[in-house]
This record gives C-alpha cells, structure tokens and sequence, in this order.
C-alpha cells in the first residue's frame, strides 16, 4: 500500500480548515524501504473560507481571496499552463521552435493576433518547419486571413507532405 506524500497530506489538512500549522505536525514518509522517518515540511498560513469538488479536483477559497486546487486536472480543471511555460521557454532560447510553441500557446489562450506576431517573427529568419507554417496558418485563419492562411498551408505541405499539425486538423 503506498502511503499519500506530503503535499497530499499537507493539502488535506488546509481542505479541512486548519488555519496554521505546527510544522512537525506534517510529515512525510522518508522512503519506501523501513519505518516512516518525520520530516517537517510545510507551515499553512491562510485560512479555508470554501471548498468546492468535483469528480477528480478540489478547489478551496482562501482567506486572503486566493483559490488552491488540487487533482486530476486532466481536462483543464486546474488551468492551463501552456502560455506560461512557453514565455518563460522563449525568454530562454528566442529563437526556432521556441516561436512555434510560444505561437501555439497564443492560440490556445484565445490570443492569434499574438500568435501571428511571433510566427511572423520566426518567418522573418531563415529557421523554417512545417510546425512554423502550420501555427501562422492557424493563427491567419483565426484571424479571416483566408488566402495568407492557405499560403502557409501550401508552404507547410511543400516542407513535409504528411504533416498532420498538433491538432491533426490538416
């Protein structure tokens, strides 16, 4: 039997209102071979106020109007991370395929505009993929741009005839 892990454990007991916690109240298992061995690690400063749940995620309404939740999240239910991590990807490494996934990320955020600015900006260099004509096509279409978008799906195909796109929509 696997014993939860702390943040579960840790989670649990703010879903149930405690409003502080004494760090050697909350422990983890020290592995998976012997006895448990303590180890403090985490002090909950806030107060629930609300707790809503669902089939798999829980949300809980903190005291200073901040919202936790904790689950599955496998159908968005714990938010999107995608723009987030794409930024901080490109911020990284500006370049290549970093602008495909930053493009996508807009476009998924409801963003095309965006999402044409940085696939324009990928255009502009010499780095081309089908991945690169594919997000600035969708981002064209997104917009009403009917005939950009069916030149960079023709561009797309001339690069790799069987790209299929990340949605499969081609």
């Amino acid at each position: 039997m696997r014993t939860p892990r702390a943040p579960v454990v840790a989670m649990l007991l703010v879903a149930v209102g405690c409003t502080r916690t004494d760090p050697a109240a909350i422990t983890s298992v020290g592995g998976d071979a012997g006895p448990p061995s303590p180890t403090p690690v985490v002090t909950v400063p806030l107060r629930v106020v609300a707790v809503a749940v669902g089939g798999f995620t829980s949300y809980a309404l903190m005291n200073d109007g901040s919202v936790r939740a904790w689950g599955d999240g496998g159908y968005g239910a714990l938010g999107d991370p995608a723009l987030e991590l794409a930024l901080a990807n490109h911020a990284l490494r500006p370049g290549g395929e970093a602008h495909v996934l930053l493009a996508r990320a807009h476009l998924k955020a409801g963003q095309p505009a965006e999402a044409l600015a940085v696939a324009e900006r990928a255009l502009a260099t010499p780095y081309r993929t089908a991945g690169l004509h594919d997000v600035a096509a969708k981002a064209h279409a997104a917009l009403g741009h009917k005939a950009e978008s069916e030149a960079q799906i023709s561009l797309c195909y001339a690069i790799n005839p069987y790209f299929m796109g990340d949605d499969h929509s081609h």
